[in-house]
């Protein structure tokens, strides 16, 4: 597919977005926050002239995909740096949320992107490809059905929560290394009900979305002793 020229609309959205990279990486240098700032607009283009031919996100967010998509996923990268994270695993990858804008500021990091859906695997291969993205997986599988190999195990897996997190527990058990860690958005109004050891908790990244509402990252840990 050809890179469409992007409305005017859009650029404004990623304009604003782009505004807020040093407050999402603020231990970047103003050459990673350009070089990274560049990745992520490539990666805006693609997903909205994508997004126009298939299903990887509502229509009503091809105008807002760096604010509404975007911007939360590297939310979660403040909390993804203060766990073990050589090999992380975007459960559901979809259009590569939160995975790709994950992968773009932590390039030193292994990333696997799991999608069942043909046309949003080849959606991610297209991205991987066209961003020069090394050390990216593209796994095209049911996760309950993915056989991971011993040595390629995430430390930690990102989702953006579209299961409930038992059910997140029980695919992500047999995938994760020990002690490893889940990492999932939350909507803002959203409490976490369980409690005890073992049992997900919310991290407030003091990130504001595009609403003013403080976004939260729930996290799921196979080491009962982690405390945030």
């Amino acid at each position: 597919m050809s890179e469409d020229p992007i409305p005017e609309g859009l650029e404004r959205d990623a304009s604003v977005f782009l505004d807020r990279l040093p407050e999402l990486c603020p231990e970047a240098t103003p050459p990673q926050l350009t070089e990274w700032g560049q990745q992520l607009s490539r990666y805006v283009s693609l997903l909205y002239v994508w997004s126009g031919r298939t299903n990887l996100v509502s229509s009503e967010d091809r105008m807002k995909l760096a604010t509404r998509h975007l911007l939360p996923s590297l939310a979660m990268r403040k909390v993804l740096l203060g766990l073990p994270h050589q090999i992380v695993a975007d459960l559901g990858s979809g259009p590569g949320l939160p995975g790709v804008p994950l992968k773009i500021s932590l390039p030193g990091a292994e990333f696997q992107l799991i999608e069942a859906r043909r046309r949003r695997a080849n959606f991610l291969r297209e991205v991987v490809r066209k961003l020069a993205l090394d050390r990216v997986e593209v796994v095209n599988s049911r996760v309950e059905e993915w056989v991971c190999p011993e040595s390629a195990r995430p430390n930690v897996i990102v989702s953006r929560a579209t299961m409930a997190s038992d059910q997140l527990v029980r695919y992500c058990a047999g995938l994760l290394r020990p002690g490893g860690h889940v990492l999932f958005t939350l909507p803002a109004e959203a409490t976490l009900d369980a409690q005890g050891p073992g049992s997900p908790h919310i991290v407030e990244t003091g990130v504001k979305d595009s609403a003013g509402r403080g976004i939260r990252i729930g996290v799921l840990s196979l080491d009962s002793s982690t405390q945030w």
